[in-house]
């Protein structure tokens, strides 16, 4: 009995959600863009990203009703072997289009009987409802893709204390590290 393993080019299956899946084909025909021409990037298990970047080749035909995610398949070269079969790397999914998106933190998003919405700080220093539509969520972070300008100042801690219209005297906060997250768009 044999095992026969492909060193270059290798390849790397995954999972991915059918609701990411669909979303991202969804974007990418309205962009008039191939939905299989997305790249896709490695990082290996010291968090360090692979060098060569790979193509997606095979998507594949069952969904796994226990998880419902589709098995997809990524085809790398690998010159130097760096990648061996059966290691478990992390897949990052690029669209062949970067965009450019407002995130806050998922905990500055607030519900009421009116829909979502942020506290933001204005010019004058007093808090301001700003209502807010948002996309995919990027780990710790929301995609803002109504509601919000590049500039505003969005209240993510201390929000149970303030009040719209409220005085306050902000500080900048960092936000949280961006995790790349399977199929990006």
């Amino acid at each position: 009995m044999a095992t026969v393993v492909s060193q270059d080019p290798i390849y790397v299956t995954f999972p991915v959600a059918v609701r990411q899946l669909l979303e991202v084909r969804r974007k990418a025909e309205a962009a008039g863009n191939d939905p299989r021409a997305v790249k896709v990037r490695v990082k290996l298990a010291d968090g360090s990203l692979y060098e060569e970047v790979g193509r997606l080749d095979f998507v594949g035909v069952q969904v796994d009703p226990g998880t419902d995610t589709i098995t997809l398949r990524a085809e790398l070269t690998n010159p130097k072997r760096t990648l061996i079969d059966g290691a478990l790397v992390t897949v990052l999914v690029e669209t062949a289009k970067p965009q450019s998106a407002l995130l806050v933190p998922q905990n500055a998003v607030q519900f009421d009987q009116s829909g979502r919405f942020v506290l933001v700080v204005d010019p004058e220093a007093k808090v301001r409802v700003r209502r807010v539509r948002v996309g995919s969520a990027y780990g710790a972070l929301f995609a803002v893709e109504e509601g919000l300008r590049e500039g505003d100042r969005v209240i993510i801690e201390g929000i149970q204390k303030v009040r719209p219209g409220a005085a306050v005297a902000p500080t900048e906060a960092p936000l949280p590290p961006l995790e790349a997250s399977v199929l990006r768009s």
